[in-house]
């Protein structure tokens, strides 16, 4: 995409956004019942203004999302979350989506799930497009389940849609994640969109190290799911590296950096530089807080290869400390632990991984096995 294509998306997807939070403001506002008593049939037209809204945001979203995802500027800040950190602020938007549309969506979380390892705003618009598609292609009077398991053999939580609307055949299936396309199904209702939902919902997945599977079959109705990492970090290093082993470069390299803070370190500054060595390090690497001021951070290329990133990094924190306080900030120290061949040395890489974590053992002398093992097609719980 041209730079400044790039620009004008940025700058009218602002623009939307604008006017989208005050029609849904008011429309809350006059919802409450703060200006005037509402009846019955004025709130079920309010709930579809506020429905519309969303739509329209969330459209607006993807738009933008797949323009940065297009030129590679798309950032993820990934970190330790709960299950419930991701369906909680999502929750009440869908349950609005599916009144209006006469659908009861239910939710089903396993209990004594684990915590994982993502970016939440960006799972949290996965579960969003899987669900309000599955919403839009449901008759009315029928279920939306949005559920979530642990996979322990696989170290996830598998959170899925399943929903009991018309299903897709095979070829469908091959195009429904196509940007700018929507298979056409008997019984839809709604207006078209931009074709851009399921499309991002993938590309989002894959920036945090999962990958959407479909189950459905005609008449049968649909299940979407994918699997959202534990928070435990050898097992993300070799599920991080085998993810690099499938990438279209002939010979990927990796480097393994440590990063810490110079002490002493001011009051929730430890995030702040969180979030930073996430967007600096791009989606292409994996930065995990393995201590509250260090960081354990594989990222793609030889060592030499990353020595301007680092430079780069070393610059940009300096220059926003500078512009923070007069004093500057804490400075971070990076030092490289390595630099491996993805395929045939990321048994030694997540080896330095594990060695390096607080309080962990030794890696063990096995090989980390570099690509899935072939199999069928997934299978997903359904309701």
């Amino acid at each position: 995409m041209h730079p400044k294509a790039h620009q004008f998306i940025d700058h009218l997807s602002h623009e939307f956004r604008t006017p989208l939070t005050v029609i849904k403001e008011f429309a809350t506002v006059l919802g409450e019942g703060l200006v005037g008593e509402v009846n019955p049939r004025q709130r079920e037209l309010l709930d579809v203004v506020h429905d519309r809204a969303d739509d329209l945001a969330t459209m607006v979203s993807d738009l933008l999302d797949a323009s940065r995802l297009e030129a590679g500027l798309l950032g993820a800040w990934r970190r330790v979350v709960t299950v419930a950190d991701l369906v909680q602020p999502v929750h009440g938007m869908l349950l609005r989506k599916a009144a209006v549309k006469k659908i009861a969506l239910r939710v089903s979380l396993d209990e004594g799930l684990p915590e994982v390892f993502c970016d939440p705003d960006k799972i949290g618009r996965v579960i969003v497009n899987l669900a309000a598609n599955a919403i839009k292609f449901s008759p009315e009077g029928s279920e939306v389940e949005l559920w979530a398991r642990h996979n322990l053999e696989e170290g996830e939580v598998l959170v899925g849609v399943t929903d009991q609307g018309p299903g897709l055949s095979q070829e469908q299936i091959s195009q429904v994640f196509e940007p700018f396309q929507e298979a056409d199904r008997p019984g839809r209702r709604a207006a078209k969109g931009l074709g851009l939902g399921l499309s991002v919902a993938r590309e989002l997945a894959s920036l945090n190290l999962a990958e959407i599977e479909v189950q459905s079959e005609p008449g049968k109705g649909s299940t979407f799911a994918f699997g959202v990492p534990e928070a435990n970090p050898a097992e993300l290093a070799a599920r991080y590296l085998r993810a690099m082993a499938k990438s279209d470069q002939d010979d990927p390299w990796v480097t393994l950096i440590a990063a810490r803070l110079a002490p002493p370190v001011p009051p929730g500054l430890s995030n702040v530089i969180d979030e930073f060595l996430q967007h600096t390090f791009r989606p292409g690497s994996l930065v995990y807080r393995v201590l509250p001021h260090s960081w354990l951070i594989l990222t793609p290329g030889a060592e030499l290869q990353t020595q301007w990133l680092l430079t780069e990094a070393r610059f940009v924190w300096d220059e926003d400390g500078l512009a923070a306080s007069p004093e500057g900030l804490p400075s971070i120290d990076y030092q490289t632990q390595g630099s491996w061949p993805v395929k045939t040395g990321a048994s030694e890489a997540v080896h330095e991984f594990r060695r390096l974590l607080p309080g962990s053992p030794e890696a063990p002398s096995f090989p980390i096995p570099l690509y899935f093992a072939p199999q069928g097609p997934a299978v997903v719980p359904t309701a």
